[in-house]
């Protein structure tokens, strides 16, 4: 069956000796690489692999919905987070995926529900940005641009939190800030575009 078992409080301990907690945290690590890398496939398949070691851990679970997700995978990420619920639904990368997951399916009121639960708990860039476009889309560009603020401040290349936090800042009528974040974009997109092309 491919059903979870349940975890108890030795849990991990219970794993085969091959296979410790460091070692899975270290797959986790390869499937990370993998998906920066552009190989979806690969990250899925060392994370399936590592569901298949440890099938107790809901982060594994969480981890490869987020890959499903990113690979328009939506049924099989809704699936995977079902999984990850029942082991652990408090865990936050769980609530966090899953409201990823719902703006994906453009449900915003689910999806503003479990990010607000997930940033509660950990501070996460795209979980803001997130929750930002979920306030923009309920016509709340003053929340909307704290959440792009924040984001820009984690990740100062987020490239479209700063076009998002054009669009708040013109919305809340500071028309330089918005200007200046447009430039910036352009900036950022020409470089882009230019490193591309010499790598080409």
């Amino acid at each position: 069956s491919d059903s979870p078992l349940v975890p108890g409080d030795g849990a991990l301990s219970s794993l085969p000796e091959e296979c410790t907690p460091e070692e899975l945290d270290r797959m986790c690590e390869q499937a990370e690489v993998r998906l920066r890398a552009g190989d979806r496939a690969a990250a899925l398949g060392i994370l399936s692999e590592a569901i298949g070691r440890a099938p107790e851990r809901a982060e594994l679970y969480a981890r490869r919905a987020r890959v499903s997700r990113l690979h328009r995978q939506l049924e099989a990420a809704a699936e995977d987070l079902e999984r990850a619920e029942r082991l652990e639904p408090a865990l936050p990368s769980v609530m966090r995926e899953r409201g990823l997951l719902a703006l994906e399916r453009q449900q915003v009121q689910a999806a503003l529900r479990d990010l607000e639960a997930s940033l509660a708990y950990e501070e996460d860039a795209e979980a803001l940005a997130a929750r930002g476009y979920c306030r923009m889309s309920m016509q709340q560009p003053r929340g909307a641009l704290a959440d792009f603020d924040r984001v820009l401040e984690l990740e100062p290349r987020a490239l479209l939190a700063r076009c998002w936090r054009a669009q708040a800042r013109q919305e809340t009528g500071d028309l330089e800030g918005a200007q200046a974040d447009f430039d910036t974009a352009v900036r950022q997109r020409s470089r882009a575009a230019t490193a591309y092309h010499h790598r080409a």
